[in-house]
């Protein structure tokens, strides 16, 4: 099974170092899995909560349940 995690924001220590420095934290979000993870920056807050409706989409139609961590 696959554990998926969805952080906001600049919770992952990627998203905390110098590179990251002038990504915008409401524009952030995190795709935490076992073996790694993909932190992206969206072009606003509202392209974020796109990608967020559809990751969910995704999740929910593969029958999985994935945790948001606002």
């Amino acid at each position: 099974m696959l554990n998926v995690q969805v952080c906001l924001g600049k919770q992952t220590e990627s998203f905390r170092s110098a590179a990251a420095g002038a990504a915008q934290t409401n524009r952030c979000l995190s795709v935490l899995v076992a073996k790694g993870e993909l932190n992206l920056e969206a072009e606003s807050e509202e392209a974020r909560t796109l990608w967020l409706t559809g990751f969910h989409a995704l999740m929910t139609k593969a029958g999985k349940k994935p945790v948001f961590e606002p």
